[in-house]
C-alpha cells in the first residue's frame, strides 16, 4: 500500500536556519504532504485497493517527494493520518491537536489511462458536508488544480469510472493510474500558546548590576512554541527559536524553557516591566509579566538642584523637594541647614533630617538650605538648595548672637577705639578697592585655578579722587569652599596704595577685601569677591602593571587635604589610545582618604596598553577643586 508522510513548510533563513513559513494570517500556518518512499522510477506504479477487492494504480507525490533537496524534514506515515476510502484515500487531523483545523486546500492531482478502453474519468474532492472539486473527463493523461478556502479537519479525493453509464466504480484495468502529485494544507491553531512564565534572579527584587539571568518558559498544545522573548520596557534583551520537530503536525516542541543571561549594562539606569513573550507557530502570543526591574549600574549624577517651598516665618513648615537625579535608583536623606541672611556661614540643624522643617524663633533673621543626599547601590552624590529668604518673626531670648560684621567673622574697624582718626593718606569714605589674583608671573585674574600646596598672592590697589590712599589699614577675609567668612589678615598699603600679600596654603577658597575709612566708620569700602581655586591631591598606585587577559589589577590611593566621616568618592578613568578618559568605576574613600579598587581585564587584546588614573571631583565633603592623579600604564601580555 502506497506510504506518504506531512511535512512544515520550511523556509531557509539567511542565518541557514529552517523555520516554517510566515504564518498567512494569525493563527495560522502551512504544511505540504510530500511522499516519504523517494523518488519513483520511470514507469513505476503503486497498487491502491478500491471497492469490492477490485485494484487500480496509485501513482503517489511526485512533485513534493520528501527526499528531493529542499524540504529536508519529514514525518512517518501514521503521522500524517492517511486513511483508504471506498473509492481513493482521505487525509485527517490526528486528535491529538483538537484545536487544529484545515483552513485552505492546494491539491494537484492526476489521472492516467490507456487509450481505446472507452470509459470516462469522473474526479470528486470532498470535505465533510461539500464537494469542492467534481469532473468528468475521456482523456487520456490529465492533471488538475483544486485551490479552495475550507474549515474542517479532513478530506478526501475520490475516483469513479464508467463504461458510458454515469459514475460507478472502476473496473480491473490496472493501467488506469490516479494520482495526488501534491497536497498544501494551510493549517489554523486559533488558541494562544497555554503557558508562559518567567523565574530566575531579573525576576527577583532588588537593584540589578551587570549581567543577570532569567529563565522564561511556554507551553503550546497544537503547533507548538516558535519563540521565547524576554524584554525589559520596549528592549528585548533575549530571544530564542527552538530548532524545529521533523515534519509533525506540531512543527515546533510542545514546551520550551530556556535561560538566558541579560547584560543590564546596555541599558540606562531606571526601572523597567519586566515581560516574557511566548509565540506559537501560527503568531499568536501570550504574555507573562514580570515585575518592575530596576536597573542600577551607575551612582546617581544630580541634574537640578532642590526646592525649599513655604514662608519662611517662625513658626511655618518649610519643605524641600528631593532636586533630580540622573541614573537613581535609591533613597534620600536630607540635613537642614541655618545660614546667615545672605546663605554663607551654614551650620547644620541639629535633628532637622525630614523633607518638612519647621521653622522656630531660633532661625529668626537666618536663611535656611537644605541638604538632599542621594544613595543607590552604585555610589552617593549630594546637592544643596538655594538660601531662602531670612526667616522673619521674634527671636528667642536663647537665639545665638547675631552673624558678625558683614557676615565676616572676627572682622572689625582696626581704628575702632580711636576716634574719627583717618585711615591711612588720603582716606575717604568714596575710596575705590580694586583686588586681584597674581596669575603665573605677570598675569592676573579674579579667579585663579593652582596646584595643591600653593600659596595664593593677593594684589590690590586703594585709591581715592584717583590719588593713592598710603599706609592704610585692609582687611583680607576668606571662606574656604563649603565654610563660613573670616577675617584672615590685615595688611598696609604702600607708597603707591598697592598691596601684595602672599596667602598661607589651604583649600580652595572665596576671598575679599574691607577698607574702613575711620575709626568711627561703620561700613567699609569692599572689593569685587575672589576666587582661589585649589585642585585636589590624588595619589594613585597600581599592582601589578602587567598582567595576562581576565587579570586583575588593584588599585590604592589617599585624597589628601581632609575629607569629611563620610568620605571622599573618587572616579577612576581608564584610555587606551587617544581615546578620551572614561569612568568605569566610582568608590568612596575612607574618613582619612584612603581608597582602593580593582579592575578586571576580560577581552583584552595580547599587548594592548591601558592608561589609568583617580580623580576626586569638587563635591561637600572636599573643599578643593577637581583634581587628578599621575596616570599609570597597565599591558595586557
Amino acid at each position: 500500500m502506497h506510504r506518504f508522510t506531512l511535512i512544515a513548510h520550511l523556509l531557509l533563513a539567511l542565518t541557514g536556519a529552517l523555520a516554517i513559513s510566515a504564518p498567512a494570517h494569525a493563527g495560522t500556518y502551512d504544511v505540504v504532504l510530500c511522499d516519504s518512499s523517494g523518488p519513483m522510477p520511470p514507469g513505476s506504479t503503486y497498487p491502491i485497493e478500491l471497492n469490492s477487492g477490485q485494484t487500480t494504480a496509485y501513482r503517489g507525490f511526485l512533485a513534493d517527494n520528501c527526499g528531493r533537496e529542499g524540504l529536508g524534514y519529514y514525518v512517518t506515515p501514521q503521522n500524517a493520518q492517511r486513511y483508504d476510502t471506498t473509492n481513493g484515500l482521505g487525509v485527517r487531523i490526528p486528535d491529538e491537536f483538537p484545536n487544529l483545523r484545515m483552513r485552505r486546500l492546494s491539491l494537484l492531482i492526476g489521472f492516467q489511462f490507456g487509450s481505446g478502453e472507452g470509459s470516462t474519468y469522473f474526479p470528486r474532492v470532498t470535505v465533510p458536508g461539500r464537494t469542492l472539486y467534481e469532473a468528468s473527463s475521456r482523456n487520456i493523461d490529465v492533471q488538475e488544480s483544486v485551490v479552495a478556502d475550507v474549515d474542517t479537519r479532513s478530506f478526501e479525493y475520490l475516483t469513479y469510472c464508467s463504461f458510458d453509464k454515469g459514475p460507478v466504480d472502476c473496473d480491473r484495468y490496472s493501467s488506469k493510474i490516479f494520482s495526488l502529485d501534491r497536497a498544501g494544507l494551510r493549517l489554523e491553531d486559533p488558541a494562544a500558546p497555554d503557558v508562559a512564565a518567567l523565574d530566575g534572579p531579573l525576576a527577583a527584587d532588588g537593584p540589578k548590576r551587570g549581567t543577570v539571568r532569567v529563565t522564561a518558559r511556554g507551553a503550546d498544545q497544537d503547533s507548538g512554541v516558535r519563540e521565547i522573548r524576554v524584554a525589559l520596557g520596549s528592549t528585548t534583551v533575549a530571544a530564542r527559536t527552538p530548532p524545529p520537530v521533523v515534519g509533525q503536525w506540531r512543527p515546533y516542541p510542545r514546551t520550551a524553557e530556556d535561560e538566558f543571561a541579560v547584560d543590564t549594562t546596555k541599558l540606562a539606569d531606571a526601572t523597567y516591566p519586566l515581560t516574557a513573550t511566548v509565540t506559537d507557530a501560527g503568531g499568536l502570543t501570550r504574555l507573562a509579566r514580570g515585575g518592575g526591574v530596576v536597573v542600577d549600574n551607575l551612582p546617581p549624577v544630580p541634574t537640578g538642584r532642590p526646592e525649599v517651598k513655604g514662608v519662611p516665618d517662625a513658626g511655618q513648615a518649610l519643605t524641600a523637594s528631593e532636586g533630580t537625579w540622573k541614573d537613581l535608583n535609591g533613597g534620600f536623606a536630607y540635613r537642614w541647614l541655618r545660614c546667615n541672611a545672605v546663605g554663607d556661614l551654614c551650620e547644620t540643624v541639629p535633628g532637622a533630617t525630614q523633607p518638612t522643617y519647621a521653622t522656630t524663633a531660633t532661625d529668626v533673621g537666618s536663611s535656611l538650605r537644605v541638604e538632599v543626599v542621594a544613595t543607590d547601590a552604585s555610589g552617593t552624590a549630594t546637592q544643596l538648595s538655594d538660601a531662602t529668604a531670612a526667616v522673619t518673626g521674634v527671636p528667642s531670648a536663647d537665639a545665638p548672637n547675631p552673624p558678625a560684621l558683614f557676615g565676616v567673622r572676627g572682622l572689625s574697624n582696626p581704628l575702632a577705639g580711636r576716634g574719627a582718626a583717618p585711615n591711612g593718606v588720603n582716606a575717604s569714605g568714596a575710596a575705590t578697592l580694586v583686588a586681584s589674583l597674581r596669575k603665573g608671573r605677570r598675569g592676573r585674574g579674579r579667579t585663579v585655578i593652582g596646584r595643591y600646596g600653593s600659596r595664593p598672592v593677593v594684589l590690590a590697589s586703594l585709591k581715592a579722587n584717583g590719588a593713592p590712599v598710603t599706609g592704610a589699614l585692609v582687611t583680607i577675609a576668606e571662606r574656604p569652599l563649603g565654610g563660613r567668612w573670616r577675617a584672615l589678615s590685615t595688611v598696609t598699603t604702600d607708597a603707591r596704595g598697592a598691596i601684595a600679600a602672599t596667602l598661607p596654603p589651604g583649600p580652595s577658597r572665596s576671598l575679599r577685601l574691607y577698607y574702613f575709612p575711620s575709626g568711627t566708620a561703620t561700613e567699609a569700602v569692599t572689593s569685587r569677591r575672589l576666587i582661589a581655586g585649589i585642585k585636589a591631591r590624588v595619589t594613585f598606585g597600581a599592582t601589578p602593571r602587567s598582567v595576562r587577559n581576565k587579570g586583575i589589577v588593584r588599585f590604592a590611593g589617599r585624597v589628601l587635604g581632609g575629607t569629611s566621616p563620610r568620605g571622599t568618592l573618587v572616579t577612576l578613568q581608564v584610555r587606551t589610545g587617544s581615546r578620551r578618559w572614561q569612568a568605569f568605576r566610582v568608590t568612596r574613600s575612607e574618613a582619612d582618604g584612603d581608597y582602593r579598587a580593582r579592575f578586571r581585564f576580560l577581552r583584552s587584546r595580547r599587548g594592548q596598553r591601558y592608561v589609568f588614573r583617580a580623580v576626586a571631583k569638587r563635591q561637600a565633603s572636599l573643599p578643593y577643586d577637581t583634581g587628578s592623579s599621575r596616570s599609570i600604564r597597565v599591558r595586557v601580555r
